[in-house]
């Protein structure tokens, strides 16, 4: 099943097949597969689909490296070996993203390490850098005679590159969009992708369809959004091809479904048309393998159903707002500093020790001191300069 406007493009000399991985893991779950450094074990039948491919590109959501040590953060902190680069390269990677919210999990000694085993594997990365104007640098590559820019951003968390300190690309809609449109104007088919939205989420949050139809508007031909750790919905917004959510590649087995099951992105470029399409995946004991026709025709005709809502905001707000709502006794506890107790005790009272506790007044003082870029500058300056 194919999704996506089919668009001319200007004439080429032959047709050009790129496959898009998700978010790739080796430290965590399959860990032993990577060990036996057995390509059909990791990834199964999926393995010819990036063998049959001019390009192929993933997103690496760990450190490669024995250097460094686990940053102060919230959430897992990994990191994975040198012999799952050069693992990744004989699978037939060519390009590896690394603006995601885990490259920085044991330092920037770390980050710098991977980037030049990447080299040394004659894998080229995007997306993260030694400084932010590193961090910032587009891809382009010739494939064909055709040049495929690719461009990766993170949302801000623990890993983003600063002025002098290394990291991953930070998005930032003053001048991530230049340089999307920059991008664009330097290459025939341009990449983007995402590493941020809500986890375990498979619709656009209002802001998160925001920022990604603007990026379509700045020139991004292909929009991919990654980290949400299941398969979203899509839509084509002027010609753009826009996914939310490509969901796991090989991010763990967790024996849910949503978690285990991901999509293999796959962009055919020819004289006559751009052609998107999708084929999913799920993980095993030991690797991945593709779904059955059925299966596959089952999960993509879902993700078309769910994404006949993207054009109802009212939908997608209802749908935001019982999201958040179920979010708020475990997210509420963590704005406000409370301890596991009283963390665990406001999700068994299903959040209504907050909501005593948060009268209206209170609430609309934080909230205008998180919505208000003013107020919401300085607590975050507050906060930063609080852990230094």
């Amino acid at each position: 099943m194919d999704f996506g406007e089919r668009r001319v493009i200007g004439a080429m000399n032959n047709s050009i097949k790129i496959c898009i991985f998700g978010d790739i893991c080796p430290a965590w779950g399959f860990r032993s597969s990577f060990d036996h450094a057995d390509l059909n074990m990791v990834f199964g039948d999926v393995l010819a689909s990036f063998k049959d491919s001019d390009l192929v590109i993933g997103n690496l959501e760990t450190p490669i490296s024995l250097k460094g040590e686990p940053i102060v953060k919230c959430g897992p902190c990994f990191c994975s070996r040198p012999d799952d680069m050069r693992l990744l390269r004989s699978a037939g990677f060519n390009v590896l993203s690394l603006a995601n919210n885990h490259i920085l999990d044991y330092g920037p000694y770390a980050l710098q390490d991977t980037i030049a085993i990447a080299e040394t594997n004659e894998i080229l990365t995007v997306g993260a850098g030694n400084n932010r104007k590193a961090a910032e640098k587009p891809l382009f590559l010739k494939v064909k005679g055709q040049s495929i820019g690719v461009l990766s951003f993170a949302e801000h968390e623990f890993s983003i590159a600063g002025e002098a300190t290394p990291g991953a690309n930070l998005f930032d809609p003053y001048s991530s969009l230049k340089d999307i449109s920059a991008a664009k104007a330097n290459c025939n088919y341009l990449i983007v992708l995402y590493h941020g939205g809500i986890e375990e989420y498979p619709l656009p949050s209002p802001l998160l369809q925001k920022k990604c139809r603007a990026m379509a508007d700045a020139g991004a031909d292909l929009i991919l959004c990654q980290h949400s750790h299941c398969i979203g919905t899509r839509e084509n917004h002027h010609g753009t091809e826009i996914l939310y959510g490509q969901g796991n590649a090989l991010f763990g087995k967790h024996g849910d479904p949503a978690w285990d099951t991901g999509l293999l992105t796959t962009v055919t470029l020819s004289d006559e048309e751009c052609k998107v399409s999708y084929r999913a995946f799920a993980a095993g004991e030991a690797g991945i393998s593709f779904l059955d026709d059925q299966g596959n025709r089952e999960v993509l005709e879902h993700m078309e159903q769910l994404s006949a809502n993207l054009d109802d905001p009212a939908f997608l707000k209802q749908s935001w707002d019982a999201f958040c709502e179920k979010l708020a006794p475990m997210d509420m506890p963590l704005l406000l500093g409370w301890n596991r107790v009283l963390n665990k005790l406001n999700r068994i009272m299903k959040n209504r020790l907050i909501k005593w506790y948060v009268n209206r007044r209170k609430a609309m003082i934080s909230m205008n001191l998180v919505r208000c870029d003013a107020h919401h500058e300085v607590i975050q300056t507050i906060l930063e300069n609080m852990q230094k």
